[in-house]
C-alpha cells in the first residue's frame, strides 16, 4: 500500500519497526505473537490436546497439524482461533495490541449465546 502511496510508509502499525506484511502484522509482530501464545496455551488446557502454535493452523485452520482430533473439539479450537483473529482485527490500524482478557470476554459471550 505504501508503494501506491495509500499509506505514508511500509512499517507495521503496531511495532513501527518491521515491514508491515500481512504475516508480520497478524503473526510475527512482537506485540501480536505473545497474544497468540497465550490463546494457544489456553486452548491446549481446554481441549486437553497439543495445539501447535503455527500460522497454518491459527490463521488458515489447517487441520493437518492436529491429525487425530474429534470434530467437536476441533470446532472449539477453531472458534477460539477465529475469535483471536477478530480481536487482532479490532485494533488493526492502531498501536493498541490485543489482550487476553478481550479474547476471554469474547469467548465467554459466545458460550452464553450457545446456552
Amino acid at each position: 500500500m505504501a508503494k501506491y502511496r495509500l499509506m505514508a510508509d511500509y512499517l507495521c502499525w503496531k511495532c513501527k519497526i518491521e515491514a508491515g506484511t500481512f504475516l508480520h502484522c497478524f503473526w510475527e509482530c512482537s506485540l501480536i505473537a505473545p497474544f497468540w501464545k497465550k490463546v494457544v496455551t489456553l486452548l491446549k488446557g481446554w481441549s486437553g490436546l497439543e495445539v501447535p502454535l503455527t500460522p497454518e493452523l491459527c490463521l488458515l485452520g489447517d487441520r493437518s497439524h492436529i491429525p487425530r482430533i474429534h470434530n467437536n473439539i476441533f470446532t472449539v479450537v477453531m472458534v477460539g482461533l477465529v475469535t483471536a483473529s477478530r480481536i487482532i482485527l479490532r485494533h488493526w490500524k492502531t498501536t493498541v495490541h490485543p489482550e487476553l482478557k478481550d479474547w476471554i470476554r469474547a469467548m465467554y459471550i459466545l458460550i452464553l449465546i450457545q446456552v
